[in-house]
């Protein structure tokens, strides 16, 4: 509890100031942001290398008949910042938090 308090002391003056509070607040509720996507992202990366290819994305959609293979791939490529057909956690972090999950999705 004490190291928590310290944490949040960003000017250790011995006192939590307001935005202090509201700081470690929002970092605890980052913190809790990411173990959620870092589960999520685990879900799709099932052989658990550390990024989510087409054949882990064509089994999650296997029992769908939205989505082809062409379509896995395109998705794939609107997520995909660094090019090499695959998608990494920041990749995947970023598009779940910003514009790309709204690109991925619209295209349905």
């Amino acid at each position: 509890m004490i190291d928590l308090y310290n944490k949040a002391d960003l000017d250790n003056n011995g006192t939590i100031e307001f935005s202090e509070f509201v700081a470690a607040a929002m970092a605890q509720e980052e913190m809790l942001s990411i173990k959620k996507l870092q589960d999520a992202f685990g879900a799709f990366d099932t052989d658990k290398n550390g990024s989510i290819d087409k054949e882990e994305l064509m089994r999650v959609f296997e029992f769908s008949d939205d989505y082809n293979v062409k379509e896995i791939e395109e998705m794939i490529k609107e997520v995909d910042e660094n090019g090499d057909g695959q998608i990494q956690f920041n990749e995947f972090k970023n598009m779940m938090m910003g514009e790309s999950l709204t690109k991925v999705v619209k295209k349905k």
